[in-house]
């Protein structure tokens, strides 16, 4: 794991972004974020899986580990709000949501934000929820645009959007100063600086991993395939704004 840090105008604040963790932190993760001490932790989306696909059968085997990865995710939130607020927003392995699950966080103490803004300091953090499926091409009924509407009746204020989906930057940038994003694992393999495939956006994504605009996309925490990252590492991302 490495830190990667970014400078960005805003109100001053220092962020940790922990993306795509998939039920799996680590003491190098924990050590990393006390030393850090930073005023806010934001974790846009796959903090852990819940619920079951349903478009496929899940083994037992396989619905054993999302469980302890679940416990594992709330778990860290227990321990990321005793560093500092802590926000979260779901990413497409949340889509399964429950009030069960709602209700854990919550006892964490960590926000949860779907669809909404929230007050913080001088700036507001929202959370864009992912839509069922993740990518955006050959939309259906099934395959939806995400639901950004809400996004019409933003606050007046600074905004700092947690979006899983590096893909949906064209549907909310107009609704938000900084949106941070994951999910596209920095592309997974990257030559020459180039992600070479991330989901939603295929082969040479438009974006994978830095800073576009106003778009900051990690490249996450964890390797959810057997495939080596090539030139990627996992990383942690430090955000000051000033």
């Amino acid at each position: 794991m490495i830190t990667t840090r970014y400078k960005v105008t805003g109100p001053k604040l220092k962020a940790a972004v922990v993306a795509d963790l998939h039920g799996e932190p680590t003491a190098e993760l924990y050590k990393a974020l006390q030393e850090e001490k930073p005023d806010v932790i934001l974790i846009p989306g796959d903090l852990t899986t819940i619920g079951i696909d349903d478009y496929k059968h899940i083994d037992p085997e396989k619905l054993r580990k999302r469980a302890e990865g679940k416990e594992r995710a709330i778990g860290f939130l227990k321990a990321a709000v005793d560093i500092a607020p802590t926000f979260y927003s779901r990413g497409n392995h949340e889509w399964g949501i429950d009030d069960e699950y709602r209700d854990k966080v919550k006892s964490t103490g960590a926000v949860l934000l779907e669809n909404e803004w929230m007050k913080f300091g001088d700036a507001w953090i929202g959370g864009q929820n992912s839509a069922k499926r993740y990518g955006l091409e050959e939309l259906t009924d099934e395959k939806k645009e995400p639901d950004t509407q809400w996004l019409k009746n933003s606050p007046e204020g600074y905004k700092i959007l947690l979006c899983h989906h590096p893909e949906y930057y064209d549907f909310v940038k107009d609704h938000s100063d900084l949106v941070i994003a994951g999910h596209a694992h920095g592309a997974h393999w990257r030559l020459f600086g180039r992600g070479i495939f991330a989901p939603g956006q295929g082969f040479l994504p438009r974006y994978s991993k830095g800073m576009y605009e106003k778009m900051i996309i990690s490249a996450g925490l964890t390797n959810t395939t057997w495939i080596p990252r090539i030139n990627n590492p996992t990383e942690l991302v430090i955000v000051e704004m000033e």
